[in-house]
């Protein structure tokens, strides 16, 4: 009697013991899998359009500025491709556009304590912004010039305070917004792939803690009872390793896409938002360039430091660059694509995770040394005294100009930032498909087990107590 007492106290611990680690089971994978899907929810819906508009918001300021400067440039002419009503009409569309983006951002951030004071920055310095424009406007319609690049004085001494506070104060707080943002996602990314390893750790000793249960308990049982199988029994182990090892990929499967979101496509793609930024921010210095004789070398001198942010080379003015760039090229295309030069067209080379992305960089990278070339052309028109031709290139079609080899080069990054949005996307969705019905089948097994247990213990318990 005393050993059939002994062997009956081992099956309740055995069975309580499975039972609480079931529990503790269920509990493991909840929280790894919440922890996965707030890293990927963080990312996909929130940080993530979060950094994309604000990048944006970056673009479209850099646009409504040089609209300005487009309406004193071109005047009252209207054979220059660009004229003041078409430029009065896009500044007005990317004020609208501005006030959009700062809605959604503000949307967003609406937590983010540093986030809500650098956007407030924005808005006050945004409101300053128009008024300024605004008056420049006035000031150059009340004496509009047919020569172009000859704006009033009073035009373009109000321009100057406008152009000064964009680059001084309304884009850095933009940028603040920016940095803020994705200082959280960094944080949260870390953050989240410390939980998942932890928690991937948990479920897998707790898992295999209650496999290695309910096997003892199947062999205590066969050897008291000279049983080969207990069938409820079996089926809690075979239910726990299935639920188990899917947990563990699902887990796992989360966390890989969490990476791709975040490593692979999160970066990059505020590596390009940045870059288009930028890039149009310089053509906004060429045009100021040409507006504004008294602030040439400085908007040529801020032309050259966008030029190095994008493609970092040795050359120390804008005229030294382009054989600098080309060098670089050449070095690049003949050395299997080693990427030597730095900057955010740089970066964004050595990065290629996705179909096309490789091709899409290099498109771009050589649209960008067509346009560089045309910017040579541009200041080579000013220095022979022809103002003119160098505002048609700047505004004009002219397959050779300013103007028309920018656009297929903002239409590449364009399809850069495509590509990795897509990946972005892809990655996120593909994370949560992986969660998905994760949030019932951990209580399900912790249930189940229990009554598999209850119903394959009970009857041998009672042959004890009979």
């Amino acid at each position: 009697m005393r050993t059939l007492g002994a062997v009956a106290t081992r099956i309740r611990i055995l069975v309580a013991g499975a039972v609480i680690l079931a529990v503790a089971l269920c509990a493991a994978l909840v929280i790894a899998v919440r922890s996965a899907r707030g890293g990927l929810d963080l990312i996909g819906h929130h940080s993530g359009p979060v950094v994309v508009a604000t990048s944006d918001l970056y673009y479209e300021l850099s646009e409504m500025d040089t609209q300005v400067a487009n309406v004193l440039l071109v005047g009252d002419r209207t054979d220059l491709d660009v004229t003041r009503a078409g430029a009065l009409e896009r500044y007005e569309d990317r004020r609208r556009a501005v006030d959009d983006h700062l809605r959604q951002v503000a949307n967003f951030a609406g937590g983010d304590a540093a986030a809500q004071r650098d956007l407030g920055d924005v808005m006050h310095a945004f409101g300053r912004y128009q008024a300024l424009a605004a008056q420049a406007i006035l000031a150059e319609s009340q004496a509009p010039s047919s020569a172009p690049g000859r704006p009033p004085a009073a035009a373009l001494d109000l321009y100057r305070q406008a152009t000064d506070l964009m680059h001084d104060d309304l884009l850095p707080a933009a940028q603040r917004v920016v940095r803020a943002e994705v200082g959280l996602v960094d944080r949260e990314y870390a953050r989240t792939g410390s939980r998942l390893s932890v928690g991937y750790g948990w479920v897998a000793a707790l898992g295999l803690a209650l496999l290695g249960i309910l096997v003892a308990l199947q062999v205590l049982l066969a050897r008291a009872h000279h049983r080969v199988l207990n069938p409820a029994i079996a089926v809690a182990t075979l239910a726990t390793f299935v639920v188990l090892l899917t947990g563990m990929s699902a887990v796992s499967d989360a966390e890989d896409g969490l990476d791709v979101a975040k490593r692979d496509s999160f970066d990059y793609t505020v590596t390009l938002h940045q870059a288009r930024a930028v890039s149009y921010d310089a053509y906004g210095d060429q045009g100021r360039y040409l507006l504004d004789p008294v602030r040439r070398h400085r908007y040529e001198s801020a032309f050259y430091e966008k030029s190095q942010q994008l493609v970092r080379t040795d050359a120390t003015t804008v005229a030294r660059y382009d054989a600098a760039l080309a060098y670089a090229l050449s070095a690049y295309f003949s050395a299997r694509r080693t990427v030597a030069f730095d900057g955010f067209l740089g970066r964004s080379l050595r990065h290629v995770a996705f179909t096309g992305e490789l091709a899409a960089g290099e498109n771009a990278l050589r649209f960008y040394q067509t346009y560089q070339a045309a910017d040579r052309r541009l200041r080579t028109s000013v220095a022979n005294g022809d103002l003119v031709g160098a505002i048609r290139s700047y505004t004009g079609q002219s397959l050779s100009g300013a103007n028309a080899t920018l656009v297929p080069y903002l239409n590449a990054l364009g399809r850069l930032i495509e590509i990795n949005e897509r990946g972005f996307d892809g990655a996120v969705s593909a994370g949560r498909r992986t969660l998905h019905g994760w949030g019932w089948r951990p209580p399900l097994l912790a249930v189940g087990v229990a009554v598999l247990l209850l119903v394959g213990a009970a009857p041998r318990l009672a042959e004890y107590r009979g």
